[in-house]
């Protein structure tokens, strides 16, 4: 168990030294905030892609930490008719890659911490034109470890196979929750 603290403490640590030295401060001051927020949205619609999917996270049960549950929201913003788009999530332990490229080896640090327990894991569906779709999913923290939410939308647009994905990474504390979505991170205490 220290190992695991002792790991993730390790490369937060690594994540602060490379962002103090590449990012801005406000950017890093946003990044590592330590507000509580009911719902963390990810990938809005960017540049020229048709569809977008935002993953958000609320309503956590008492207590936090591990048998805590909470509602996932994959939402899908559409920018043109859309038929067959496959709609999947999953979840999946969190992997850090070892060694040096061409030659690395992806680990997964600690116990996958969530677990998918009902909902829609897994859809088709045809999206009108400049339209929002949601669906809902429930999760449930296991254990003291990490995990990443993925949701994942996939269709054929002049014969081109597209996929939009979101995610969200998660670690599960003993008495917190921490959610990150890449660009921002919450401590649910």
């Amino acid at each position: 168990m220290k190992v695991l603290v002792y790991g993730l403490a390790g490369i937060v640590v690594a994540c602060l030294i490379f962002a103090g030295i590449f990012v801005p401060r406000s950017e890093l001051t946003k990044f590592f905030s330590t507000n509580v927020s009911p719902e963390i949205p990810t990938n809005p619609i960017v540049d020229n892609s048709s569809l977008a999917v935002e993953l958000t996270i609320s309503n956590f049960t008492e207590p936090l930490g591990p048998d805590s549950e909470a509602n996932v929201t994959i939402g899908i913003t559409s920018r043109k008719i859309l038929s067959n788009v496959t709609l999947q999530i999953r979840v999946s332990p969190f992997y850090v890659g070892q060694g040096d490229w061409p030659n690395v080896t992806w680990v997964p640090v600690g116990p996958q911490a969530i677990d998918l327990i009902g909902g829609n894991v897994s859809l088709t569906v045809n999206i009108p034109a400049d339209s929002k779709m949601s669906f809902n999913a429930r999760t449930k923290a296991t254990r003291v470890g990490s995990a990443v939410i993925i949701a994942t939308a996939t269709w054929w647009e002049s014969g081109v196979l597209h996929t939009s994905e979101g995610a969200l990474w998660i670690a599960v504390l003993k008495d917190a929750i921490n959610v990150s979505n890449g660009s921002e991170s919450f401590m649910i205490p």
